[in-house]
């Protein structure tokens, strides 16, 4: 049997994928709990003026068709037309407001491509337990020319909009939808949002950051020191990155017929959502819209690995190391996945638009 052991490469790509989601997740906390210290305040203050608040509203989000619409930002306002709560719609279109008091709200709901809504004013009585049904969002021009659009223009649509996802307005988020029926991509924008990924320059940062930590500590010494040792520290990691996620979201999803973007679910219980976020690192969606293995995935692991042992000078070409950096590139992905449906969404924001969760 064979056994597989950390090796000295598998160690570098650990560290490499640590280290980049380090430099992420730091800008991360720093902006989450600069939001939660702001939001204790108005909270309290809500909590103070409503000791005993029960009553509750919810509904759901659907268009004229009667499909449901996820990711609509919904909030509750006061009389006065202050917000004191917002939510985004979960998979199923709904939204839900508890712990209220009695008193008299207004909804308001917006969402892309849909004109919004704002709700007559709606009186809560102590324990009131309010459903408001259906919120009809009207169709803009916009939406109509997008839904009655061939795939082609639909597909550069959803790239178009992925690629202006980030969090915090840095932080690359192409590769989640929000949208739970969005429709397939096409394999030229499987290319093509994957290059404009590549050549972020968040991305470019990681790296070089990487490159400059395996340099400082003399990791990979036949390639030298100074500029040209950290050109080439620099070029083995990229191409190192570059190959496993091309791979990973562009080649093997456009022969297996996979959609290389994680659905996020929003709804259900915790664990319930944590195991679909790890599974959905080796079960993805396919472009018909059905659960299906992840080949793309799995291959493009161990695949990245196999090539990049070619041209790291002290790496090993075992089988036992390729197949636990392919397993390291998976791990990678689930824990991706995590980041992705229960922290992402309430901080990412799309060009000229902030996309907010509960405030």
């Amino acid at each position: 049997m064979t056994e597989f052991k950390c090796t000295t490469s598998s160690h570098h790509y650990l560290s490499r994928a640590i280290v980049s989601r380090v430099l992420g997740l730091a800008a991360f906390s720093a902006m989450a709990l600069s939001n939660c210290l702001f939001a204790q305040q108005p909270t309290s203050a809500i909590a103070a003026q409503a000791p005993n608040a029960t009553a509750s509203i919810s509904g759901t989000v659907v268009d004229p068709h009667g499909s449901v619409i996820q990711g609509a930002s919904v909030s509750l306002n006061n009389s006065a037309g202050d917000m004191l709560h917002s939510v985004l719609s979960g998979a199923s279109g709904d939204f839900n407001f508890t712990s209220l008091g009695a008193e008299t709200f207004k909804l308001a709901v917006t969402a892309h491509g849909f004109g919004a809504y704002n709700s007559e004013a709606i009186p809560l009585s102590p324990g009131q337990i309010l459903t408001v049904g259906n919120v009809v969002l009207p169709v803009t021009s916009s939406e109509s020319v997008r839904v009655s659009g061939d795939p082609v223009e639909l597909a550069e649509e959803q790239v178009k909009i992925a690629s202006s996802q980030r969090v915090f307005g840095i932080i690359p988020d192409f590769y989640t939808s929000y949208n739970w029926n969005a429709p397939p991509m096409q394999a030229k924008q499987k290319f093509k949002l994957e290059i404009r990924y590549m050549f972020d320059p968040f991305v470019l940062v990681t790296v070089a950051a990487n490159a400059g930590i395996d340099m400082r500590n003399g990791n990979w010494n036949s390639f030298g020191k100074g500029g040209l040792g950290f050109a080439k520290r620099f070029g083995a990691i990229y191409a190192d990155r570059a190959t496993s996620r091309l791979l990973a979201t562009a080649v093997f999803p456009s022969i297996f017929h996979e959609d290389p973007r994680y659905f996020r679910r929003a709804t259900g219980t915790v664990p319930s959502r944590a195991w679909y976020a790890i599974t959905s690192a080796v079960v993805v969606r396919s472009d018909k819209g059905k659960r299906m293995p992840g080949y793309s995935r799995i291959f493009a692991g161990f695949a990245s690995a196999a090539i990049a042992s070619t041209y790291y000078p002290t790496a090993a070409t075992s089988a036992g190391q390729i197949v636990a950096d392919g397993f390291i590139n998976i791990g990678d992905h689930a824990a991706t996945n995590l980041v992705r449906e229960f922290l992402g969404r309430k901080f990412v924001t799309r060009k000229g638009t902030q996309q907010g969760g509960l405030q």
